[in-house]
């Protein structure tokens, strides 16, 4: 649980349009150290003795990646609150400790050979090879599995904008694999995967809100992210919003609802779902169960815009503020006093100084008002 002690002075440090927003910058900021390093790479290089543990390329490819998460060690994540537990339908126990990871859009491609040519692609700042590097040593293949350099190039992917370097790095933090357990770096993360539309990040997040898992318990904030996740075709997600719908956490008790999302799960293969949706057809009268079936054969709405760009904009400004540049007001609008501001950081930072502000820019500013903490050694 992040200290509530904490919480005021990062609640002034961080305002963002969402209210779950709001509260992974506010409890990342104390600990974002651990999370954003952009100017690590640039100023040190690869980790150190990188050459020498990967350099040497493998016979052919590797296999493409394994869609079920490989970067956790056997042992199962911390379980979740036991009166938490009891009121959860057991079908759906599984998938809650442990998210699969499925292709996402945005989502990285398919990793290249490992070797020395994507060592250099990766110090040279490609964030393709970046992530595919991570998830070299988070798998093990052509290098020693280290979780440890793992979080580290998953942090340059992440901080570069691929969603999945970002969702994996945030379970990385909320497991306390390869990097000490820290659930303000995991929130970041996941919401900076999630505001990309990535669904398994958003189905995380849903879970970390609704049970309250190092944060305050957040039924809106679990409602919202899980739907979300759902109206992506995310099986498990779907699932977990019909339970909410059936009741009333942090949306309108919605039987009928509940219904159509639990038979969108169950046509989705979610193992118990068929299950859970006959129980909750038995409680239905039979108009609520044509209208749940009928709602359940509609097309899912088109994920929602995962841009904010105010509020990004109005981010931008308040790190700008606080390494003294004269960015104005934080009002979401890069006009002539932003744009300067903008540009004078670009250029001391060694970026092209185009004025434009975006995710790549933020979280470079991030990186320089909180660093990475020292890379690890290898083998750790």
């Amino acid at each position: 649980m992040v200290p509530p002690a904490r919480l005021p002075s990062l609640l002034a440090a961080a305002r963002l349009s969402r209210p779950e927003a709001l509260l992974a910058a506010a409890v990342a900021a104390a600990g974002l150290a651990a999370a954003v390093g952009a100017f690590w790479l640039a100023s040190a290089g690869p980790p150190p003795a990188e050459a020498t543990a990967i350099a040497v390329a493998l016979p052919g490819p590797p296999a493409a990646p394994p869609l079920a998460p490989s970067i956790a060690p056997a042992e199962a994540p911390p379980a979740a609150d036991a009166a938490a537990a009891d009121a959860k339908p057991p079908a759906q126990e599984a998938a809650i400790q442990q998210p699969a990871i499925r292709p996402a859009a945005g989502a990285a491609p398919a990793r290249p050979e490992v070797g020395a040519p994507l060592l250099k692609r990766a110090s040279a700042g490609d964030p393709e090879a970046q992530y595919a590097l991570g998830a070299a040593y988070a798998e093990g293949r052509g290098a020693k599995r280290d979780l440890g350099r793992a979080a580290a190039w998953y942090r340059e992917a992440a901080i570069n904008g691929v969603a999945d370097a970002q969702y994996r790095l945030g379970l990385l933090y909320r497991d306390g694999h390869g990097v000490g357990r820290d659930v303000a770096e995991a929130l970041f993360w996941l919401h900076a995967a999630a505001e990309r539309r990535h669904a398994d990040a958003q189905y995380a997040l849903g879970l970390l809100y609704r049970d309250g898992a190092g944060v305050p318990a957040d039924p809106g904030a679990a409602a919202r992210w899980l739907r979300r996740a759902a109206e992506q075709g995310h099986a498990a997600a779907e699932l977990a919003y019909a339970e909410l719908c059936e009741h009333g956490a942090g949306v309108a008790r919605a039987p009928a609802e509940a219904y159509a999302w639990a038979l969108r799960a169950a046509a989705s293969g979610e193992g118990g779902a068929r299950r859970y949706a006959d129980r909750l057809a038995a409680a239905l009268s039979p108009d609520e169960r044509a209208d749940g079936e009928a709602r359940a054969k509609e097309p899912l709405a088109p994920p929602d815009d995962p841009s904010a760009p105010r509020a990004l904009v109005s981010e931008v400004q308040r790190l700008l503020a606080t390494l003294d540049y004269d960015p104005g007001p934080p009002d979401g609008v890069v006009g002539e006093r932003t744009g300067q501001a903008i540009r004078e950081f670009q250029e001391k930072s060694g970026l092209a100084a185009d004025g434009r502000a975006d995710e790549v820019l933020l979280n470079r500013l991030r990186a320089v008002v909180a660093p990475p903490p020292p890379i690890p050694a290898a083998g750790r």
